[in-house]
């Protein structure tokens, strides 16, 4: 069994690589059916009715439904059919080689009705008429004609992913208009579906021509330029290079668009280079130029780069330069935003609007562009007097950023598009409104920070930019606040009594408790806690409490005295008019002692006042009015001896005065009883 199935397994393996291979031949064999063999130098001249029939034999398509189909020539790589159903003719060339030495490469229907053709691109395709030929459509690579009695029109569109070489005769001579890459006489022309064509020669088509999601590059040799319109040309993601070949002898030089649409042109999404024409890219006098999106390369070689009516930009990249003008608006606005232009006028202005409608608001400058170095902006409200221009460049809020200018300095300009400076004012948002808090070290770091911003870089110094921002940020955090202010603090210490022994110990420990919760190193935030610390104090010394245990015990000595004291009028006795004044003075001591709202002033004076009183009380004691008799005395003294206790101190002078008042005494009675005697003897 193991065996049977790795057979069965091999077999199918080869069955696979042969079917494979099979398909890989009939895919290569279908892709070539059409390929061209063989090249053409006769006209392929394609119709939609029967008269006559160029390249091919009529057939009817056996399906039901009546068709004609010109079938064309698989050696030549092409066909032409008819779809029914969506009324429209297909040409298809595949890797065709058309080369017609005198005349048109390829002539579309000249139709009795509107007609639409398809011209499907496959592979490289190379299409050139040429000769010298006169008439309208001699020399063209695709021509479209027109029913000049009945003209209908030829709706063109080019698609595919292939490319098509398409030209006219490079050589013929300057007065000649009649040989271009590709003529739509009365029709439009559509690209899409990234067709690619190369065009020498012009491309022109009297209705709009449209470009999408392709490519184009054309060089045109003739009075018209190199992509032209009667109409409106419309390119949306695409790239296009139109050029002007200003190298023929005797090109004019005065009338060449490198790209014209008379009533518009409007490019969005594409890269487009127009160069070597009197213009570059131009909308009629009454066309809008409109660019969005895009990067756009154009110059002017005798006339201007940009212009229209009216010349809007967003969005865009501009590089433009003219020998007149950089970018001129005929009869409207300039209206520049989000874009980068760099706008050159050789002789005239970088950017002129000529004002016929005498509007101060000529040139529009959006938000975030900004005018690099030195350029101005010319206007005028007489484009044919050129003397008179002034210089008109406004924002959307219609600021004057020039005033104006009688000159035609107006040479040359760069708009920018500014950097984004959202960061930027993110950061400033984060300044604190009240700076006076921080230090005026900081502070000042912080304004350097601020006065490095430029306001006029571009987005490519994005970097520089960013930078600030850092600054900024790093100055707002590096911001050191104030110390906070100590000044009640230190007024409120040094209002504490200088003695607080006075005082109750409690009110004397909050007071300290007070003093002691001062933190000496807060900021300016924390003024508030200062401030705290300040009124803690000042309320701790108003809660002192005196100490009134001194006075009452006072009260008590004073009443002790008197209590022990001899009340009365004998000698050795206090007098009671002193004692009366003692107790006067210790009833008012206890009043102030009672006295819950006594201060202690009060108190102090209270104290004072008994003490005082205490001491006239002591000194009011009667004294005695005569000598105590003296002790016996040992009757045999030492008069020398200084030992001795009961001798006599010589320098005692209260026992001095007694002695001579006993003796004063003594000699006085003596004296009377020896008169009394004499008396009673004379009797």
């Amino acid at each position: 069994m193991k065996t049977i199935d790795k057979k069965g397994a091999r077999l199918l393996s080869v069955i696979l690589a042969i079917a494979v291979l099979l398909t890989t031949v009939v895919t290569v064999m279908s892709a070539t059916v059409h390929a061209a063999t063989n090249s053409r130098n006769t006209t392929l001249r394609l119709d939609n009715y029967g008269e006559t029939i160029y390249g091919g034999t009529w057939s009817v398509v056996e399906n039901g439904v009546s068709a004609y189909v010109v079938n064309g020539s698989d050696e030549e790589g092409w066909t032409w059919e008819y779809d029914t159903v969506n009324e429209k003719y297909t040409l298809t060339l595949d890797n065709v080689d058309i080369a017609v030495a005198d005349g048109t490469a390829i002539q579309l229907p000249n139709p009795k009705t509107d007609i639409k053709v398809d011209i499907l691109l496959i592979g490289e395709n190379t299409v050139s008429g040429g000769g010298n030929g006169t008439y309208d459509g001699a020399l063209c690579g695709i021509y479209a004609p027109v029913n000049t009695q009945n003209p209908y029109s030829v709706d063109v569109t080019i698609l595919g992913s292939g490319t098509l070489n398409v030209s006219s005769n490079p050589n013929q001579p300057i007065t000649h208009n009649y040989g271009k890459a590709i003529y739509i006489v009365n029709g439009s022309l559509t690209v899409v579906e990234d067709a690619t064509i190369n065009a020498n020669g012009t491309i022109l088509a009297s209705y709009d021509i449209t470009i999408r999601d392709s490519e184009i590059t054309v060089k045109g040799f003739n009075d018209n330029g190199a992509l032209y319109t009667y109409n409106n040309i419309i390119i949306e993601n695409s790239k296009i290079d139109a050029a002007i070949d200003n190298q023929r002898v005797g090109s004019p030089d005065n009338n060449t668009y490198s790209i014209f649409g008379d009533k518009g042109v409007t490019i969005k999404d594409s890269s487009v280079t127009a160069t070597g024409g009197a213009y570059g890219i131009v909308a009629g006098a009454n066309g809008d130029l409109i660019i969005k999106n895009s990067e756009i390369i154009a110059d002017g070689h005798t006339r201007y780069g940009l212009g229209g009516k009216n010349v809007v930009i967003e969005n865009g990249a501009v590089v433009t330069a003219g020998k007149w003008y950089g970018i001129y608006a005929g009869d409207g606005v300039i209206d520049v935003n989000n874009s980068e232009i760099f706008a050159k006028g050789e002789d005239r202005a970088a950017i002129f609007a000529s004002q016929q409608n005498n509007t101060d608001q000529a040139i529009l400058l959006g938000s975030g562009l900004a005018i690099k170095e030195d350029g101005k902006i010319g206007t005028t409200e007489n484009p044919d007097n050129f003397g008179n221009t002034k210089t008109s460049f406004i924002n959307k809020s219609n600021d004057y950023v020039y005033a104006l200018d009688y000159s035609y300095n107006l040479k040359e300009i760069t708009i920018y598009i500014t950097a984004d400076y959202s960061a930027v004012d993110a950061a400033i948002a984060k300044i604190p409104a009240d700076l006076s808090l921080y230090t005026v070290d900081s502070v000042n770091a912080l304004n350097a920070a601020l006065n490095t911003v430029v306001r006029s870089k571009d987005i490519t110094e994005q970097a520089i930019v960013d930078g600030y921002v850092l600054a900024i940020e790093g100055a707002i955090t590096a911001l050191v606040y104030k110390d906070a202010d100590y000044s009640a603090v230190d007024a409120a210490i040094a209002k504490i009594p200088a003695d607080l022994s006075l005082y109750a110990a409690d009110s004397v420990n909050a007071l300290n408790a007070a003093v002691n919760a001062v933190v000496r190193n807060k900021d300016i935030t924390e003024q508030a806690m200062v401030d705290g610390y300040a009124q803690a104090i000042e309320d701790a010394i108003i809660a002192l409490v005196v100490d009134n245990t001194t006075l009452g015990d006072t009260i008590k000595d004073a009443e002790e005295i008197l209590k022990d004291a001899d009340i009365g009028d004998q000698p050795g006795k206090y007098p009671q008019v002193e004692a009366d004044k003692l107790q006067d003075a210790i009833d008012k001591a206890k009043g102030i002692l009672d006295d819950s709202a006594a201060t202690k002033e009060d108190i102090n004076k209270a104290i004072q006042d008994l003490l005082d009183a205490i001491k006239i009380f002591e000194n009011s004691k009667i004294p005695l009015t005569g000598p105590t008799e003296p002790e016996p005395t040992d009757p045999k003294p030492n008069p020398t001896d200084p030992s001795d206790s009961d001798n006599p101190n010589t320098g005692d002078n209260s026992n001095m005065l007694l002695w001579l008042l006993l003796g004063g005494t003594s000699l006085t009675v003596l004296g009377l009883t020896i008169k009394r005697r004499k008396r009673y003897s004379v009797k």
